[in-house]
């Protein structure tokens, strides 16, 4: 079977090239590996909507692609999504089979209603945002308790009560890839936040805590550098530094988990008013 970049290289081919956006192939149901798993690439599809906004003032047109033909079942989660995406104008789904003609046809079709606004089963829900938020504050709680653990153990080698060990001083990103796609995740929702509790704010704070974050976590880094190209292994004014940095990137982290704990509340309380 063509992946689908090469589907997508044959479908451009026989395409119209008046077409302002040529439209993203995706198979309905093959995870991010290839695999067959039924509905997994329509997730990624309201996933990449959700995340993505308008450009020119269209989303990009989406052809759908799958083995079996349309069938909605009001009981099945992923039919259900199905269902919704293909209320909006902008995607197009077609079974294995479709011709020439109804492939041009649906081009030029999903090319003109990507111009339209996401319908409300596209957009992310309260429990998509909620969910999101929780998994943001986990990874912040984790980090903070790993933070603090290691604030306690620079600030007894500033007094001299303990011997860092190497492992201390080896150099540790502020945020992982994995971690920032979260991130990414969160910051994408600000607008769809926006619509549940209005002017709340709390999506723009904590990204802003955690820039300050990451500020600190630099400097922490070059400190550690410091004491790592030190004969003794250690320094006490760079170890004071460490010490100032760790204890500033927790305070930005507190502020951070504050933050999301608030708008889960303002979210949970918008959902019962």
């Amino acid at each position: 079977m063509l992946s689908c970049d090469q589907l997508a290289e044959t479908v451009s081919a026989v395409l119209p090239h008046d077409l302002a956006r040529i439209p993203r192939v995706v198979f309905c149901d093959r995870d991010k590996d290839g695999l067959f798993r039924r509905f997994a690439g329509l997730a990624r599809v309201r996933t990449q909507l959700q995340q993505g906004s308008q450009q020119d003032g269209a989303y990009p047109p989406i052809f759908v692609l799958g083995l079996f033909p349309v069938t909605v079942n009001a009981t099945s989660p992923g039919e259900q999504e199905l269902a919704a995406l293909l209320r909006w104008p902008g995607l197009a789904y077609l079974s294995y089979g479709f011709t020439a003609e109804q492939l041009v046809a649906a081009a030029r079709r999903i090319a003109e209603g990507a111009k339209n606004p996401l319908p409300p089963g596209i957009l992310p829900t309260a429990a998509d945002i909620l969910r999101v938020i929780s998994e943001v504050r986990h990874w912040l709680e984790n980090r903070l308790r790993n933070t603090r653990g290691a604030l306690i153990d620079f600030r007894s080698a500033v007094r001299g009560d303990m011997q860092l060990h190497p492992a201390h001083l080896l150099p540790v990103a502020a945020i992982s890839s994995a971690h920032r796609r979260m991130l990414d995740q969160l910051w994408a929702l600000d607008e769809a936040a926006e619509r549940f509790v209005p002017g709340n704010g709390r999506i723009a704070s904590t990204k802003a805590t955690i820039a300050e974050f990451e500020a600190h976590w630099q400097v922490l880094e070059a400190a550690r550098a410091e004491i790592r190209s030190r004969d003794n292994g250690e320094s006490t004014i760079h170890l004071a530094a460490a010490v100032r940095e760790l204890e500033n990137a927790c305070t930005a982290l507190t502020a951070a988990i504050d933050a999301t704990n608030g708008l889960s509340s303002e979210m949970a309380a918008s959902r019962g008013s």
